[in-house]
């Protein structure tokens, strides 16, 4: 049927919040952040299977993107913003299936009224609370999430599966959301003097959930079979690697060629899972499963202390809305992932807590630098003054986000504040192209299909370019065709997002061949000092220069436009707590959490455990 765009504002609009906790990873390959998809043989040369939309086209000029967008979702339809006209002709989209945001844990609201929000937080707010957890009984969070079907399939674990992973595996140290490192399984490390040889030692008596020790020499192996990938795949913090062998039963011994900063990290990031007998050693068991259910046990010997929770269900719901009206209602304990337009009703509501956090992903319109205009460095800093962020972050996100300056998160440690994001100052990039004599920039952008935030945000893109004379079409693709077309420098400019640990700015932006091919063949070489410095410092200080310097190269010779951090929510029944001190996503405090004081008799612990993407 034919749906007509809707002439209002974007602010509030329908959208899924989050793609996908940081992705888990494989064995032998890391995660690949684009679109938080796993890679496939090389780098994103396979994001994974995704069904192109039944009415999408290939090349669309700007006239055409904006009048005659086929390819576009329902759900972009029904939130684009009035300005999405020319020539007085209202924009028109034909759809004729319903469109979906995520893989597994999030959906497009479909439209609902104040007046539903309202009856449906009165009397969820109104119901008790029942069946969570009982002071005589086993302790149970009950974990829902949005999980639309038909499922869209993956060469990677995603949304069930992703949760599932990061609860049930431990690694040997563990991510902050600062960028730091702290304690996993190995309780200390200590590295040499010329920084090629690291020792861990582990914590005492491991175990992994079969019962079976977790000694150094079981990890020496697990880690060894994990180099045996294609270097490519390999964070580039493990590809110093030399030799693993275990000292003794509770000391791990890496060697290295060269001196790596990214080791930790890419360590931090790195799950251990002895797969050839599919053995854990995370702080849950994973236990029966049936189709969007499953069910997590505590493991008595995590790190040689027991969880507080008992039992985690996960339970799949075809619609977000569904997720949070189980929440007030009681029926579960936690939402995965909370819509932007929930979130109102959901903070003023007693029985609930919400916290938010930016996700460490950045959203980027990248470019090829072989293009003929794009290569030109003042062409790239024209355009980063023609796009209005704060705009985009208030129509496209709800206001749930911040500006991006560059691939460096904001809360990482070493973040220089003085590098700050482009002005909107669109007539200062008329004159940078006057001056550069390019009145008239054109290009095509590849975008991912059936993710209707990605598609609105291409078109607020297209029409902010339009106004200083930019021509952007929009060219939708299949998430693995995408993958492939990065993967072989096969485009003009791109829509996608990074993620923002320090191992992926290198896999992203440091030029190669061969094994040390980029992920994505964009041509850009300005960074590739900044990142040789960052990957080989043995001091803290080293890496802090090295970070900033990286910074300022991006922000002077910009590889495209880092345009936002988004920010996602969790929902948590105030039946449980959380630790004081803590901060961020609480899907990586699961393990700390414990029923409130006001449960009588109720039992308490703490445990920590991994952050979480």
């Amino acid at each position: 049927m034919k749906v007509a765009f809707r002439a209002r504002s974007l602010r509030g609009s329908s959208t899924c919040p989050t793609c996908r906790p940081w992705g888990l990873k494989s064995r032998r390959r890391p995660p690949c952040p684009l679109v938080n998809m796993q890679p496939g043989t090389r780098g994103p040369a396979a994001l994974g299977r995704a069904g192109l939309h039944p009415a999408s086209r290939g090349n669309m000029s700007t006239t055409d993107a904006l009048v005659k967008q086929p390819a576009l979702s329902r759900a972009t339809a029904e939130s684009a913003p009035e300005a999405v006209r020319l020539s007085g002709r209202p924009v028109t989209s034909v759809c004729n299936r319903r469109s979906w945001i995520r893989r597994g844990n999030g959906c497009v609201l479909g439209a609902l009224t104040a007046a539903a929000f309202v009856v449906t937080l009165a009397s969820a707010c109104s119901s008790q609370s029942r069946g969570a957890a009982t002071s005589d009984g086993p302790v149970t969070l009950r974990i829902g999430y949005a999980a639309p079907q038909p499922a869209e399939k993956a060469d990677g674990r995603v949304g069930l599966e992703a949760v599932l992973s990061f609860l049930s595996e431990a690694r040997l140290v563990t991510p902050t959301r600062a960028g730091e490192v702290e304690p996993g399984l190995a309780e200390r490390w200590q590295t040499s003097g010329d920084g090629r040889t690291w020792h861990f030692w582990l914590r005492p008596d491991l175990r992994f959930h079969s019962g079976t020790l977790l000694t150094a020499d079981t990890l020496a192996r697990v880690l060894s079979e994990a180099l045996e990938g294609p270097r490519q795949t390999l964070y580039p913090g493990l590809r110093d690697i030399v030799s693993i062998e275990a000292a003794s039963n509770t000391e791990l011994v890496i060697r290295l060629r060269a001196p790596s900063w990214l080791l930790l990290e890419a360590l931090s990031l790195h799950n251990i899972s002895d797969t050839s007998v599919e053995r854990r050693a995370g702080p849950f068991m994973i236990g029966p499963r049936q189709g969007r259910e499953a069910t997590l046990l505590a493991f008595e010997e995590y790190y040689g202390r027991r969880p507080a929770i008992d039992r985690i269900t996960l339970r799949g719901y075809a619609r977000p809305r569904a997720a949070w009206a189980a929440l007030l209602r009681g029926d579960i304990d936690f939402v995965y992932d909370v819509a932007p337009e929930a979130l109102g009703f959901l903070e003023h509501a007693r029985e609930v807590q919400v916290r938010s956090f930016l996700r460490p992903y950045v959203t980027l319109l990248g470019f090829n630098l072989r293009h003929p205009v794009l290569r030109r460095q003042d062409v790239r800093l024209a355009l980063n003054y023609a796009v209005d962020r704060k705009t985009i972050v208030e129509q496209v996100l709800a206001d749930r986000g911040v500006p991006a300056s560059g691939h460096i998160s904001p809360e990482h440690w070493a973040f220089d504040k003085g590098v700050t994001t482009f002005p909107y100052q669109p007539d200062r990039t008329a004159a940078l192209l006057a001056s550069a004599n390019e009145q008239r920039v054109e290009f095509t952008c590849l975008v991912a299909a059936h993710i209707p935030r990605v598609e609105r945000l291409a078109l607020l893109l297209q029409r902010q370019l339009i106004e200083v004379g930019v021509d952007m079409r929009i060219e939708l693709l299949p998430l693995n065709e995408l993958g492939r077309r990065l993967a072989r420098g096969d485009f003009d400019a791109y829509l996608v997002e990074m993620a923002a640990h320090l191992n992926y700015p290198y896999v992203f932006w440091h030029s190669g061949t061969g094994d040390d091919a980029p992920w994505v063949a964009s041509g850009y070489t300005a960074a590739d000092g900044a990142l040789d410095r960052l990957r080989h410092a043995r001091t803290t200080p080293e890496a802090a220069v090295a970070v900033r310097e990286f910074q300022r190269v991006l922000r002077d010779d910009p590889p495209g436009l880092f345009l936002y951090w988004e920010q996602t929510s969790r929902a948590l029944s105030a039946r449980f707590t959380l630790p004081e001190s803590s901060e961020g996503d609480m899907l990586s405090m699961i393990a700390e959490a414990s029923i409130a004081d006001t449960q009588p008799g109720a039992r308490r612990g703490r445990l920590s455990t991994a952050s979480s993407p």
